[in-house]
């Protein structure tokens, strides 16, 4: 029994039994699909006046609306529908999807996928995803995120007596927070422009790219030897960023995860921040060589952590559904 509750005490075993989770729904969603399985997503066209069925539910469309800012921009694209459980009459609901806001229905989501014009006029295209493996994707974050914030805790911990000095030492924590200033400024700004597009309408918007710019402006700051104390809280700043894109994604795009450029962009850079945490408890004879293994992975994150910030928002070569970032 105490073997058992000195495994469950380290952060280590969430991370592992976490990722393993989170990695195991996705496969088991991708292969399902391709093996015929599971149901894959279906996209249908609707104009007003006409159905789509969802196995023994169907929804009808009232109507197609396109909202728009004074600026012409498109604010949102809803569809107002009318909800049928089991196909009948006598049950009708009115329901609206739109874009952040899908439709979740006996383990069904419907997505505001798209729109088009034809002869007919507006019309709009609904996405139907059923995903078994999600529960236990839902798992594997919530196990990411207790064992990165037991990381945390413990590294603040194991470095106090270390950091009692350094901590004296103002000058880095100021200027972490100068250097976070700016692009939370510019963030802001961005966030409460009044024509914001569509999918960047999510109250997940914020929170998602705080965790990401705090804990990388502790890290780029680590590959200096600087916020010792703070690098692990930086990780589950780090974890917490990866779990709420990966929930926006859900949410907003169908998938939460997609191989996006930026996505693993991101995931490699948590990786690497994670071997790099592998690597302090690993049994190391040389004291010196142990050091410089971890100067090297701290800098490597940065490298990473640079180029994720950089080269893949502003390259062509990195097209995709993170192109607005």
């Amino acid at each position: 029994m105490n073997a058992i509750l000195r495994i469950i005490r380290r952060p280590s075993f969430w991370l592992h039994l976490g990722f393993a989770c989170a990695v195991g729904a996705l496969a088991f969603t991708r292969i399902g699909r391709r093996l015929d399985m599971l149901p894959p997503p279906i996209d249908v066209d609707l104009s007003p006046g006409e159905a789509m069925q969802v196995e023994e539910d169907v929804l009808v469309l009232k109507r197609f609306n396109i909202p728009q800012y004074a600026s012409g921009k498109p604010k949102q694209y809803v569809s107002e529908l009318h909800y049928m459980a089991g196909g009948s009459k006598c049950g009708v609901e009115d329901v609206s999807i739109s874009v952040n806001h899908p439709l979740v229905r006996n383990g069904w989501w419907v997505y505001q996928s798209s729109w088009g014009e034809d002869g007919r006029g507006k019309y709009t295209v609904l996405r139907s995803v059923r995903d078994p493996s999600l529960p236990f994707a839902f798992a594997g974050w919530a196990m990411l995120l207790v064992g990165s914030l037991m990381l945390a805790v413990d590294h603040w911990r194991r470095t106090a007596a270390a950091e009692a000095a350094a901590v004296r030492r103002w000058w880095p924590y100021a200027a972490a927070a100068v250097f976070s200033a700016f692009p939370v400024f510019f963030i802001g700004r961005s966030v409460l422009r009044p024509d914001l597009m569509p999918a960047l309408q999510s109250p997940l918007l914020f929170p998602h790219i705080l965790a990401y710019l705090f804990s990388y402006v502790i890290f780029l700051f680590a590959a200096f030897g600087l916020l010792r104390r703070l690098w692990g809280v930086a990780y589950f700043l780090m974890t917490l960023g990866l779990v709420l894109g990966a929930l926006w994604g859900k949410i907003c795009w169908s998938e939460w995860w997609q191989f996006d450029p930026k996505e693993m962009w991101s995931l490699c850079t948590w990786l690497a921040y994670g071997f790099y945490f592998h690597v302090k408890c690993l049994p190391i004879r040389s004291p010196e060589a142990k050091r410089k293994l971890e100067k090297v992975l701290l800098v490597a994150g940065a490298v990473l952590v640079i180029l994720t910030l950089t080269w893949v928002n502003f390259s062509r070569l990195f097209s995709g559904l993170h192109t607005y970032a």
